[in-house]
């Protein structure tokens, strides 16, 4: 979450939980529109979250890029 390689690594992380709802708990994910209780419970749910936030979102105001692109952009 501290650089420019937030997306990536957010992706990869995405693409990681989805296998894990798909090996671990599949009742889980075959409810997603019957019971989304179901899913929303089980384990990997959290992560996958977090995951998908970092990547729509990306760092933000935390990363280490950020005073760089300021500097950049305030040098232009």
């Amino acid at each position: 979450m501290l650089g420019p390689f937030t997306h990536p690594v957010a992706f990869l992380l995405t693409c990681h939980m989805f296998v894990a709802y798909w090996t671990a708990d599949r009742e889980a994910l075959s409810a997603i529109f019957s019971d989304p209780g179901e899913f929303y419970g089980a384990d990997p749910y959290t992560f996958l979250f977090a995951s998908l936030m970092v990547l729509i979102f990306g760092a933000g105001f935390f990363a280490v890029d950020t005073p760089v692109a300021k500097q950049l952009k305030a040098g232009e």
